[in-house]
C-alpha cells in the first residue's frame, strides 16, 4: 500500500482509491498515516488488500506497454501532421 506525498504528477493516478495520499511537506501526518496503515492491516487488511489490487491494477492498465504504444504511435501521427503542414506552408 503506497503511502506518500500527493505531490507533482501524482494527481492521475494516486488518490484514496489506489494509497493513502498525505499533503505535500506534512511529515507528522505521513507518519500517522503509516502508524494507522500498519495497525488496521494488523487488524483487518481487507480494505488496504483492495486498495493496492485497485492501485496495481490501474497503474499497470494506464501504463501497459500497448497503451505506451498507442500513445507513442498516437504522437508520432502528430508529428508527421505538423511537419507535412509546416513543408507545404513553406513552398
Amino acid at each position: 500500500v503506497v503511502i506518500g506525498y500527493t505531490g507533482l504528477g501524482t494527481e492521475e493516478y494516486f488518490d484514496t482509491t489506489t494509497g493513502i495520499p498525505v499533503p505535500e511537506g506534512d511529515t507528522a501526518a505521513l507518519v500517522r498515516a503509516v502508524e494507522a496503515a500498519i495497525e488496521e492491516y494488523e487488524e483487518n487488511p481487507e480494505r488496504l488488500d483492495r486498495i493496492r489490487h485497485h492501485a496495481s491494477d490501474t497503474v499497470n492498465r494506464k501504463y501497459s506497454r500497448d497503451a505506451f504504444v498507442s500513445n507513442l504511435q498516437r504522437v508520432w501521427a502528430e508529428v508527421e501532421t505538423a511537419v507535412a503542414a509546416a513543408d507545404g506552408d513553406v513552398r
